[in-house]
């Protein structure tokens, strides 16, 4: 993936309490706190360093002349000082450590105005309900923790008056809509996920804030099977997504070559 500097920066308040507005309905955001102005650079923050997905893309939007900020358990410090990448060490399973980690990347390259979650979870064993409960830590409420702290950022920016793309984009997969027993918890899990951008872009499209939930298929809109995913597809179609200026449908569908073949 070819991302070019990611940063991600994320507003964390205090102890206060904010709130999703949708509708007549409320989701509670807590513990943001104020953050210095941030100036118009382009950021990106990748969080999952896949050496396919999470590379590709931070090289991408790298390559494109962003601040890139790539997290994961174990950072390849070589490999990002290689390419000029900022490692964040973080734990998608844990929300104080996806917290701390967007407040690092703010604090070290500035707010992140391109959110890429990447994570997942795929088990092949039976699964225990603790397995259940731990891989959708890490597909859903991992993500959530993310994406409430990319909207605080964005906020941040739209306050500073900077006209940069704020874009939150999940890397997301069919198998909700196609049911696979190994691939049970992470259906489960990014099911809420797509849940969570329809509901962020309800409630925030309206400040120009865009998300989405991208994900590479084959046959028009069958999963692709986990050793045909293509990194280079993923950074080249979220690279198109970022740069088109408006938000479109949601749910986007793209072939091996990264070309968007749906969207809904």
């Amino acid at each position: 993936m070819e991302l070019a500097h990611l940063g991600m920066h994320v507003i964390i308040l205090n102890y206060s309490c904010i709130f999703f507005s949708l509708g007549h309905h409320h989701l509670p955001v807590s513990k943001i706190a104020t953050a210095p102005t941030p100036t118009p650079t382009n950021v990106a923050f990748i969080l999952g360093a896949g050496p396919r997905v999470g590379w590709s893309v931070a090289l991408k939007f790298r390559d494109e002349g962003y601040k890139v900020a790539i997290g994961s358990r174990t950072p390849d410090l070589k490999k990002a000082k290689e390419h000029d990448v900022l490692t964040i060490t973080l734990d998608v399973s844990d929300i104080q450590s996806v917290e701390d980690a967007c407040a690092e990347v703010k604090k070290q390259i500035g707010v992140p105005n391109v959110v890429v979650y990447n994570d997942m979870s795929d088990p092949f064993a039976s699964v225990t309900p603790s397995d259940l409960l731990r891989d959708f830590n890490i597909n859903a409420t991992g993500a959530y923790a993310a994406l409430r702290q990319a909207i605080f950022g964005f906020k941040t920016l739209n306050a500073a008056n900077s006209d940069v793309p704020k874009v939150f984009i999940a890397t997301g997969t069919t198998v909700p809509l196609f049911a696979w027993p190994h691939g049970l918890t992470v259906g489960v899990g990014k099911a809420a996920l797509a849940q969570m951008i329809q509901a962020a872009e309800i409630g925030y499209g309206k400040e120009g804030f865009r998300f989405y939930f991208a994900s590479q298929v084959v046959d028009g809109d069958k999963p692709v099977p986990n050793p045909s995913l293509n990194g280079e597809a993923h950074a080249t179609a979220y690279w198109d997504i970022v740069r088109k200026g408006e938000q479109g449908p949601w749910s986007v569908y793209f072939d091996e070559g990264g070309n968007v073949v749906l969207q809904s």
